[in-house]
C-alpha cells in the first residue's frame, strides 16, 4: 500500500463506518451518496488488502485491521480538525506579542507614545520596538518578517507583495524664533524669499519635495543649516535668524514650545501621504490585524 493514495475523506469514511456500522448512515453523516461510500470502501479494501468491513445481519462489522485503525484514524482527524484547520486567534489581554514598527521622527512624535500606551493597556504582555525608517533596508526587513509595519511617507515601497493603508496627508511648514523680524501681516512670499533657510529632518524624499517646491516658486534661498534630526530644534531656534523648514505636523508640535512660532507656507505645500505598509504574508495574522487596527485608529485622528 502507498500511503500517498490515502486521502482525508478515506479516513473520515473509516471513522464513520466504525462509529455507525451502517453505510447509509455513514453516507448521511458525511454528506455523500451511498454509491460514493461503496466506491471509497472498495478503494480502501484494495489499498489495505483487507475487507475492513463485512456485511452481517447486525450491519457492517469491522475486521481486526479496521479495529486496529480506529486509534490512528481518530488521532489524525483530531489533529487535522484541531490544529491544521483551527482558525488562528489573538486575545490581546491573555497573549503577548513583540511588535516591530519602522517609522521616522514624525511617527515617533505623532503616535508612538499613544500606540505604546494602548498596547500596554490592551495587551499588557506585548511589547513594542521601533526601528528607523531607512528605505535602504526596509524592503528586506518587511520581506524577512523582521518588521511588522512600516509607517511614514514611503513612496518607494511599491512591491506587489506589500499591503497598505492610507492614514493621513500632511505638507511642509515653517518654524521661526519669536525674535525673527517677520512682517506684521505674516510670512509673505517676499519675506519667505528674503530669509535664510534651515532644513531639519529633510533628507532624501523630503529634500526632493523642498527642492521641487522652491523651483516651482522660482526661489533660490540660502540654506545655512541642514540637520537630519529634530531633537536640536528647541536649542537652535530661539536665537536663530533663519526659517526652519520641516514637516508641518512637526512644526505644529514644536510651536507649542516657548519662543518658537509656526508659520504656514505663503504658497501651497506639496502633500505627503502617510501610510502603514505590511507584507501580504501577514495579512491574515490575527495579532497583526489587531496592531494595524490600533495604529489606524491612532494615526487617522491626526
Amino acid at each position: 500500500m502507498d500511503v500517498q493514495d490515502l486521502e482525508i475523506r478515506h479516513l473520515k469514511l473509516i471513522d464513520a463506518l466504525l462509529r455507525y456500522r451502517n453505510g447509509t448512515v455513514a453516507a448521511k453523516h458525511l454528506g455523500i451518496s451511498q454509491p460514493a461510500v461503496s466506491q471509497s470502501l472498495n478503494r480502501l479494501r484494495t489499498l489495505f488488502d483487507d475487507p475492513l468491513f463485512v456485511r452481517t445481519e447486525r450491519g457492517l462489522e469491522p475486521s481486526q485491521r479496521a479495529l486496529a485503525l480506529a486509534g490512528p484514524v481518530t488521532e489524525i482527524l483530531n489533529l487535522v480538525d484541531g490544529t491544521l484547520l483551527q482558525k488562528e486567534t489573538f486575545d490581546p489581554l491573555a497573549e503577548g506579542r513583540r511588535f516591530v514598527v519602522s517609522t521616522g521622527e514624525l511617527g515617533e512624535l505623532s503616535c508612538v507614545p499613544a500606540l505604546l500606551a494602548q498596547i500596554t493597556r490592551l495587551s499588557p504582555q506585548s511589547s513594542l520596538m521601533v526601528v528607523p525608517a531607512d528605505t535602504q533596508s526596509i524592503d528586506d526587513l518587511l520581506d524577512n518578517g523582521t518588521v511588522d509595519l512600516a509607517i511614514g511617507y514611503l513612496p518607494e515601497l511599491t512591491s506587489p507583495n506589500y499591503m497598505q493603508q492610507s492614514l493621513f496627508n500632511h505638507g511642509l511648514g515653517c518654524l521661526a524664533s519669536e525674535s525673527l523680524k517677520v512682517p506684521d501681516e505674516g510670512l509673505t512670499l517676499e519675506a519667505f524669499a528674503t530669509f535664510d533657510h534651515a532644513l531639519i529632518g529633510m533628507e532624501g524624499r523630503l529634500r526632493t519635495l523642498y527642492d521641487q517646491m522652491m523651483l516651482e516658486q522660482g526661489l533660490r534661498p540660502r540654506i545655512v543649516l541642514q540637520l537630519p534630526h529634530l531633537v536640536s530644534i528647541p536649542l537652535i531656534l530661539p536665537a536663530a535668524h533663519f526659517l526652519v523648514i520641516a514637516s508641518d505636523f512637526l512644526c505644529r508640535h514644536f510651536a507649542k514650545q516657548t519662543g518658537i512660532v509656526r508659520y504656514p507656507l505663503p504658497f501651497p505645500s506639496p502633500m505627503m501621504n502617510i501610510r502603514q505598509i505590511w507584507h501580504k504574508r501577514k495579512q491574515q495574522d490575527p495579532a497583526h490585524k489587531w496592531l494595524r487596527q490600533l495604529a489606524a485608529q491612532l494615526w487617522m485622528r491626526k
